[in-house]
């Protein structure tokens, strides 16, 4: 039996199974994803893994044609919290999407931690330089810091709203676990229309309507977690993003105005070479 299971973006149902271990000797900690059986890729073998093609459709897509995952970002955050065992995952060669859970990380945490305790701290890796992203709609400002620092900005559908987060210690990446994910009304109607996200159920995240210009209402009779989670789910997007081939944050304040995944990556390609030196690219 699988040991993860609901509806992803575009199934009503996927898998994924989940296996943590030590290290054999000789053996560096690593995450190894793959399609069934069949392996795709593994953290840390960086000039390999630059290579695969990086696509987004509401979601992070890895991979090579059609040898590839969806939606490994939640996973992924949560997965640095175990940074120092051997993590093997297997998505369902059927969807090749992992299952959306309740659109946050927190089954994935709730199921692996009381098999595996999670380390007792973080790994950083340390940047040396200042860069900025411009886009069409937003922006991102990315500069060295003493730990992992984001201040997330969004204005969609009438909404506006910021947070900012610290995390310095595995407590404070489990409150970002806790976020799930969230579409505003008419970006799911259209999205529909246009044959998207036929998995997504009820149960798989927040719709969306804005009320005011920081306010909104959470249809189908769900509550907000806490005040940001909204914002909280960006910052879990990008952290997820940021580790899915290290297992490592960077040293780094980034502000984010309306980022998404694609800018996430960008991120990703200008820091990878600082990468711890023990993990070289």
């Amino acid at each position: 039996m699988p040991d993860f299971e609901s509806c992803s973006l575009s199934f009503p149902s996927s898998f994924a199974q989940v296996t943590l271990r030590k290290p054999l000797k000789n053996e560096k900690p690593c995450v190894s994803w793959f399609i069934g059986d069949s392996l795709l890729f593994k953290s840390w073998d960086l000039q390999k893994n630059l290579s695969l093609v990086w696509d987004v459709q509401r979601t992070t897509i890895i991979g090579n044609g059609n040898t590839f995952i969806s939606s490994p970002e939640h996973l992924s955050a949560a997965l640095l919290l175990w940074h120092h065992l051997c993590i093997d995952i297997h998505v369902s060669e059927k969807t090749r999407e992992l299952p959306l859970l309740d659109g946050s990380a927190r089954d994935w945490l709730e199921y692996l931690r009381p098999r595996n305790p999670f380390s007792k701290e973080l790994l950083f890796y340390e940047i040396e330089e200042s860069f900025q992203i411009d886009f069409s709609n937003g922006f991102c400002i990315v500069e060295p810091s003493d730990t992992f620092e984001v201040e997330y900005s969004l204005e969609q559908e009438g909404f506006s709203d910021s947070a900012f987060v610290s995390i310095y210690a595995p407590e404070d990446l489990i409150s970002v676990l806790n976020a799930r994910t969230f579409i505003f009304e008419n970006q799911f109607n259209k999205a529909l229309a246009q044959g998207l996200l036929a998995g997504v159920s009820e149960n798989s995240g927040l719709l969306l309507r804005p009320v005011k210009k920081s306010e909104v209402q959470v249809l189908r009779n769900k509550k907000l977690r806490f005040e940001q989670e909204i914002l909280y789910h960006k910052v879990l997007d990008l952290v997820g993003d940021l580790s899915l081939f290290v297992q490592e944050l960077p040293m780094a304040k980034i502000r984010i105005h309306n980022g998404g995944h694609i800018v996430h990556h960008q991120i990703f390609k200008r820091l990878v070479k600082y990468v711890h030196s023990r993990y070289p690219a």
